[in-house]
């Protein structure tokens, strides 16, 4: 749940509201789109963002979503803004699209 008990339906707004304020986020991450393979070799689309500064190993965040994870125009995702009070914290952020579902291949077997 958002601030003051806003659903997802409440973060819009906000979201809109915050833009203008929006960190760069070419300057503060570097880019890698992957298809990675699971199990039964279906490839799914996945985008790792790691902090430009990063001089060691850094703990990873990880989300899988059926709702499309890349930015228009392939820039970068909007589900980092969603995780932006862990900025400062040093994560590397993985965003998967679940299988079937945008980027990612399905098998019909």
């Amino acid at each position: 749940m958002g601030a003051g008990g806003c659903g997802a339906a409440g973060r819009g707004s906000w979201a809109r509201g915050q833009e203008a304020g929006r960190p760069d986020l070419a300057k503060m991450f570097d880019k890698r789109e992957v298809m990675i393979a699971v199990r039964d070799g279906v490839k799914l689309h996945t985008e790792i963002y790691t902090p430009r500064d990063a001089k060691e190993a850094l703990p990873i965040v990880m989300m899988r979503t059926p709702y499309g994870i890349s930015a228009g125009g392939k820039g970068y995702s909007r589900m980092l803004y969603e995780n932006a009070d862990l900025f400062a914290d040093g994560y590397i952020f993985v965003f998967q699209d679940i299988r079937g579902r945008y980027g990612s291949e399905e098998n019909l077997r």
